[in-house]
Order: C-alpha cells, then structure tokens, then sequence
C-alpha cells in the first residue's frame, strides 16, 4: 500500500474578485475604492435565503448611553450576546430583523431573523475593532432583490437593557444614518444550496485527514492511499490533482474558531503519528541482515539500499519532529483556552458583582478583591457572600430620579396618586413616596400584583396607623 500525506496551502484570498469584502478578515481588501459591497448569501430552495457573515454591531464609547453613560460595551460584553443568541437558537429561538427601529413612527416590517454568529474584527475608521458579525435568515426573496439592488443598505442593533448582553433585534435601515458605518450591503453572491451540499460531499469524498485555518491561510493534510495495487518501491507518490486542490478551497469556507483550530492540529497530530508508525515498520521490515560487503551493498532485490533507508531514517525523524511540534502548539491552545474560559468566567463574576454594589459606593479595591474570590471553583458563592455583607455594611446612595429608583421606563414626573400629598406636609409626601416605592417592587416580584396604588398607598397608610396606635 503507498500512503503519501501532503500538506496544501490555500491562500484566503485565492481567486476573490478585487471589489469584494473580505468577511473573514473584516477589512476591505481592494486596488481601488470599491463601488459596491456585496455578501454572501444561500438560497434555501423554498423562496427564503441565508445572508452570511454581514457586521453589526461595534464597541460603543463611554457615555453614548444616555441611560446607563458608563456601560462597559466592548468585546465582552459582544462575546456575551453572541453566546446568548447561540444559546436562544440551541432552544429554537431567533431575534427578529426588521425595516425600520419598533421605536419610529412607522411600524416594523419584519423580513426574517438575525443570528449573531460571531465576535470578529474589521477595520473602521482606520484602526481595527471587535464587531459582532451575524447571518440574517430566512429572508424572502422579495426582500432579497432590494438587497441585490441596494436598497436596504444599512443596519442597527436594538438592545433592550445595556446591563443585560443580548441584541433584541436588527434594524434594517433604508435612509437613517447608523451609528456604526459599516459596509453597507449593495449586492449579494448568492449559492444554492445544492451547490453547498454537493462541495461538501466532494470534501468529504476526498483523501483529507485534517484542515485548518490560521493568519496566513488554510492548511489541508491529505493521505493518498492505494489499497488494490501494492506500489514499487522505487514508484514515486501521484501528487494531488488541481482539481482536488480547487475542490478543498472552494469546500473550507467559514471563519475558524480556536475549537476548530485546536480540532484540526488534533486531527493532525494523529495523522502523522499514524504516518510515523507505518514508517517505522516498514523500515524495521525491510532492514537488510548485512552478509559480506558486497552483498550488502548490493542488496536483495526488492529491498532498499542503504543510501535510501538514511533517507527513510531522515524523513522519519523530521516527522517525528514535526509531530513533536504540533503536539506542543496543541498543549499550548488548550493551556490558553482554559487561560481565556477562566477569565471570562470571573470577568463575568465580578462584573455582576460590582453592577450589584454600583448604588453602595464600593472601593476601588473592590474590583481586585472580587476577582480573588471569583478565581476558585466556589467562587460565585464566594463573591455572592462578599456583595451581601457589604450591602448588609454600606449605606446606599439616594436614587438621583425617578429612573434610578424604578427603572428606565420610569417617569420622572410624579405619580398625582403621590403628588396629592405633599399639601399634608414633607413627612406624609415622603411616606407616601416610600409606597409607591413598595408597589413598584412588589409588580416586579409579583406579575400578577393587580391592586392600584392609590389604594396600595391607602392600606399603607392605615398599616402605620395602626402599628403606631399598638
């Protein structure tokens, strides 16, 4: 059997056309300013299509909130909405996409789903940044043409609590200036998805171990193998048709993770410590019994030459090198994976923490002794007991309006059940205010709370009475 394995190298970029967005980059990557920006897109076969890979969203500067003006919007806070969609779309849920924001005048015009997919980078404004890269999906063709036609150029997020990752909805934007000024979309590549099936049985049927990307490309570990016709010696491997190589580039589409990464350096690894093995046997097979000089340096005939089993025995140890190589950059992805998942995992810890306490003015300290307690397996029960005591401790701030107290939806203008009473003087006012307060929290705990708050703050009243006469 002849096992031949070679290495391919196909470049990102091979055969792109010169105006087209490089989506797996995030840049645009043109020899002249580019006229239209298009995307990729899959026809479902029933009249709806898949738009790929578009950006939707970046890190917002502090104080772009006028309700919450110091969030903390970067990349984590985009890495935690994406793993939320992906967790709403495991449980068969999508955010919907829609023309127009639900807060303009006129009403949305729903035209499929949005999918976050992925935390990325593009280049905007002349230095590159985290963006949020999402599919739209299930878009009827209707809809689509307009895209093809560069109608439906822009696009903005709509969130409903900054506190809380997650995109609600895509606004789809016919004029209205975003505030990202992303790659508008002005044109679509549009595959079916037959096509995509077929390239991917084409992949499947061929000679790959193993395919990855990285910064300069992708790598595809191919194993050639013969099992009817045993190969000479001296027979050298068939090297890969172009074909071949041109079905690998058009099959290995889509942004790599570092699982996918981590998975193909595995798949890799294997292959060469497969190769190695059958390597080795064969050269123990076929190692010569030395009877005089000149027999062995003629040889049995069908056994191989000394010369070529120090080759052998060369390719045999750059492979093992080689293998010993893939195995430490594998130990040092997964010793970083497990580096980023436990910091992710106590930025996520302390965060909450300190949202908790941002009323209690908390030390600066505060933050370095939260991620302390987050570090240990316990550590949200940890931290938990820590943001207790210290409201047990702390003397919290004053609401500064309406809005701090009960919310954002909350009006600044009082309540007239409340308001009536600042003619009884500031200590009934207060007292009354302190009710409302009750009511509010008590709706909140108990959706099905129906009693109206004049008379929840009347019963109030009559409670105190009555506890003061006791």
């Amino acid at each position: 059997m002849t096992v031949t394995t070679a290495m391919v190298q196909v470049s990102e970029r091979s055969g792109a056309a010169p105006h087209v967005f490089d989506h797996k980059i995030g840049s645009v990557s043109s020899t002249v300013a580019p006229p239209r920006t298009r995307y990729r897109a899959t026809d479902n076969g029933d009249g709806t299509f898949e738009i790929h890979d578009v950006p939707i969203f970046g890190p917002l500067p502090e104080g772009v909130i006028a309700a919450n003006p110091n969030p903390t919007v970067g990349r984590p806070w985009m890495e935690k909405a994406v793993l939320r969609a992906q967790q709403r779309l495991a449980e068969g849920y999508k955010a919907p996409a829609h023309i127009r924001h639900t807060t303009d005048t006129s009403p949305p015009e729903r035209i499929g789903f949005v999918i976050p997919r992925r935390v990325g980078e593009l280049t905007y404004e002349g230095k590159k940044i985290p963006a949020i890269f999402a599919d739209l999906s299930r878009v009827p063709a209707l809809y689509v043409e307009r895209f093809q036609r560069g109608e439906l150029p822009y696009r903005s997020v709509e969130v409903a609590d900054w506190n809380d990752p997650e995109i609600r909805a895509l606004a789809i934007l016919q004029e209205k200036v975003p505030f990202f000024r992303f790659p508008v979309i002005e044109g679509l590549d549009v595959v079916s998805a037959a096509e995509v099936a077929a390239n991917v049985a084409r992949f499947d049927a061929g000679p790959v171990v193993a395919c990855f990307s990285h910064a300069a490309g992708r790598s595809v570990l191919a194993r050639f193998a013969d099992e009817d016709v045993p190969a000479k010696d001296d027979e050298k491997p068939e090297p890969a048709k172009q074909d071949d190589a041109a079905a690998l580039d058009e099959s290995a589409e889509g942004e790599p993770t570092l699982a996918d990464v981590m998975t193909g350096l595995k798949a890799v690894a294997s292959a060469m410590t497969e190769l190695v093995k059958h390597l080795k046997g064969e050269e123990d097979e076929k190692m010569p019994t030395p009877v005089d000089d000149a027999k062995a340096k003629e040889g049995p005939e069908g056994e191989k030459k000394p010369a070529e089993l120090a080759a052998d025995t060369g390719t045999l140890a750059t492979l093992q090198a080689e293998n010993a190589g893939l195995k430490g950059r594998l130990a040092a992805l997964e010793a970083d994976a497990a580096a980023r998942a436990s910091k992710e995992r106590i930025d996520g810890i302390v965060g909450g923490a300190l949202a908790q306490l941002a009323a209690y003015n908390p030390p600066p300290s505060a933050k370095e002794t939260l991620a302390l307690l987050a570090a240990p397996t316990n550590g949200q029960a940890l931290v938990d007991a820590y943001v207790r005591d210290f409201k047990a401790g702390a003397r919290r701030d004053p609401p500064r309006s309406f809005a701090d107290a009960f919310g954002p939806d909350a009006s600044d203008v009082e309540p007239q059940e409340v308001a009536k009473f600042a003619a009884q003087g500031a200590t009934q006012l207060e007292k009354a205010r302190g009710f409302h307060r009750e009511w509010i929290e008590i709706r909140r705990r108990m959706p099905g709370f129906d009693v109206p708050l004049a008379e929840h703050i009347r019963l109030g009243f009559e409670r105190t009475t009555a506890g003061a006469s006791a």
